[in-house]
């Protein structure tokens, strides 16, 4: 990742981040794999072919519909199922306008 970095190949790094969300997810880590989606989100926003955006979205509202079942605070637990569905909801609109 440090690599595709450094020699500015952000579609590799963001490739990457998915992945590394992916498996921080299935690990538990969730704080980890929030990290790595939000990463991905970041580098993917401005591509040309919004596939990876949309992926990275969807890693987001899955990590935080997990957060939320693992929250014991009622709030806060609502608070991380609205981002979940908020960011779903975000991803569903990219991909429609993609098909515009």
């Amino acid at each position: 990742m440090k690599a595709a970095a450094t020699t500015r190949r952000t579609n590799d790094e963001a490739k990457i981040c998915a992945q590394l969300t992916s498996t921080a997810f299935y690990l538990g880590d969730y704080t980890l794999a929030l990290k790595h989606a939000n990463r991905c989100h970041e580098l993917s926003e401005e591509f040309v072919d919004p596939s990876l955006f949309i992926r990275a979205l969807y890693l987001e509202s899955a990590v935080h519909r997990a957060l939320a079942g693992k929250n014991i605070n009622e709030q806060a637990q609502k608070r991380s199922y609205q981002l979940a569905v908020t960011t779903a909801e975000v991803a569903i609109q990219v991909y429609l306008k993609r098909d515009s």
